[in-house]
Order: structure tokens, then C-alpha cells, then sequence
């Protein structure tokens, strides 16, 4: 009795053992390294893909469809050149226009420098014309918000100073009016 017993557990210990190197051996094979590197590769395409968006400013949560339909609400100044002060200035004065009710949150120019865009009379340079944006974040009275987009754009030839472009310095592009409700979800 005690023969087999000892017979029973020897031959189950051996078939274990027997059954652990059959699952590494089928790891080496082409099925299971193809299978390995598939895993990998997959692994690495989501970290990629979430990066990317995150650094093109994709939004895959679930108020992804509310910030396509409206404007970002920027309330951080990245321009800091020496007429910063002044555009803000002439940003609020035409809004308050608009709507001299509204309580301004917040005034930024969210762009580091002056976007630009060459001029050309067919494949020659003759100038060139540059734009800025300005946005403003307004609580209208307890209903909602607004936000307004304003563009400056000025221009010069080649070779001379840059001059404010009449009707666009700044031009109104774009109002949002957000409810409370759909202000909570988009506000970062």
C-alpha cells in the first residue's frame, strides 16, 4: 500500500513537471512568440495613441461632444509681449459694449506669440499677416456664462512696419452663451 501510494504521488509529481515545461516549450514555438509580440504591440499602440491625443488636445471623455460644440474656455495668458495690457483693454471695451451687464471672469491671450501667415502674389512673397486671439469668460448674471473670441490681425509688406488691419483689430469671431450646466462639464 504505502509502495503505491508513494508509486501515485511520483507519477503525479512527474506529470506536472512534464506538463510545466510543455507550457514553456509551446512559448518558444512560433505561435506563442508571435502571440507574446502581439501583446506587446498592442500594449505600446494604447500608450502611444493616448499620448498623441493628449498632445493634440483630444478629448475621448464623456463630455468629449460638449467641448466640440463649443470654444475652449482659456483663462491663462501665455503672451507676454509689451502690448498685452493694452489688447486686453481694447478686448474689454468691446465687449462691455456688447454686454455691459456681464460680470468678466477672466481676459487671456492664450498664444505665446503672434500666429503668421505669409502673403503671396503667385510664388512670391510680397507680405506677410499675423493674428492673435483674445478670449473673455463672463458670468451673465446666474443663468450662465458667455464666451466671447476676438482676433487682432495686422499686416505689412516686405520691408515695412506691421499695421492694424481696419474692422479686425480686434473683430468679434465667436460667442458662446453657456448654460450652468454645460459650463460645469467643459471648464477644465
Amino acid at each position: 500500500m504505502m509502495k503505491r501510494t508513494t508509486m501515485i504521488i511520483l507519477l503525479a509529481s512527474l506529470s506536472l513537471t512534464a506538463a510545466q515545461a510543455q507550457q514553456k516549450s509551446t512559448d518558444n514555438t512560433f505561435a506563442g512568440k508571435a502571440s507574446s509580440i502581439w501583446k506587446k504591440t498592442k500594449k505600446t499602440t494604447k500608450k502611444v495613441t493616448k499620448s498623441i491625443k493628449h498632445e493634440f488636445g483630444i478629448d475621448d471623455t464623456k463630455n468629449a461632444q460638449l467641448r466640440a460644440q463649443y470654444m475652449p474656455i482659456y483663462t491663462e495668458d501665455r503672451y507676454r509681449g509689451d502690448d498685452a495690457i493694452a489688447l486686453k483693454e481694447v478686448c474689454l471695451q468691446k465687449f462691455r459694449k456688447v454686454y455691459p451687464n456681464a460680470v468678466v471672469k477672466s481676459v487671456a491671450l492664450p498664444m505665446k506669440t503672434w500666429g503668421s501667415i505669409s502673403l503671396t502674389e503667385g510664388d512670391k512673397v510680397v507680405g506677410y499677416q499675423q493674428y492673435l486671439t483674445c478670449y473673455i469668460l463672463a458670468q451673465d448674471g446666474t443663468d450662465g456664462y458667455i464666451n466671447a473670441e476676438y482676433r487682432f490681425d495686422r499686416q505689412r509688406l516686405v520691408g515695412e512696419a506691421f499695421e492694424k488691419m481696419n474692422g479686425r483689430y480686434p473683430k468679434q469671431t465667436r460667442i458662446d452663451v453657456l448654460p450652468e450646466d454645460i459650463y460645469e462639464k467643459i471648464k477644465h
